[in-house]
């Protein structure tokens, strides 16, 4: 799980990922991305992997992508069984490798925490958590009354953000807050 992080909080890893099933006979292993580039997994040499007691650095060995998914084969990891023990296990990199995103795209913790407001002015709660689903990603806002409500991450809806004022401005659908 992610911690909940304001962009003053000194960070020192990412979650930029998490394993899923294994792959073939030899330890190999996908890697299911947060995020919109999942290409940048391709470039990593090692990852940080949170255990139970705390994190461990893992050396990859080789990374490819087979139809568009991410495969990575870890140091000390030969087999399926042993990879096994990896899955849904979270993949980070520190902080400051994270990298610059293009204009107008953030990083999921620089959002996570920030007020949502109409474009009147009028609050309607935090963003708690953004889903990730092939069309577009998903925001969780949550009112202040507790209620959790759904909105599509797109500029149709999403008309600013501003990072340093922690505060996103949306233009929702008619009848989202009463249909939810």
């Amino acid at each position: 799980m992610m911690v909940m992080l304001s962009v003053t909080d000194k960070v020192e890893r990412i979650a930029i990922g998490r394993f899923g099933r294994t792959r073939g006979v030899h330890g190999e292993i996908y890697v299911i991305p947060f995020g919109a580039y999942p290409d940048r997994l391709l470039d990593l040499h090692q990852v940080e992997i949170e255990l139970t007691d705390g994190f461990a650095v893992a050396e990859i060995e080789k990374n490819y992508s087979v139809s568009g998914k991410v495969v990575v084969k870890i140091v000390g990891y030969d087999t399926p069984e042993i990879a096994r023990t990896l899955t849904n296990r979270s993949v980070f990199i520190p902080y400051d490798e994270l990298g610059d995103l293009p204009e107008d795209e953030h990083y999921t913790f620089e959002l996570e925490g920030c007020a949502v407001e109409l474009a009147d002015g009028q609050v309607v709660g935090k963003l708690r958590e953004v889903e990730s689903y092939p069309v577009s990603d998903m925001y969780v806002i949550e009112a202040g009354d507790g209620k959790r409500f759904r909105l599509p991450a797109v500029k149709e809806f999403v008309v600013e953000i501003d990072i340093e004022k922690r505060k996103i401005i949306i233009a929702p659908p008619d009848g989202l807050f009463e249909a939810q």
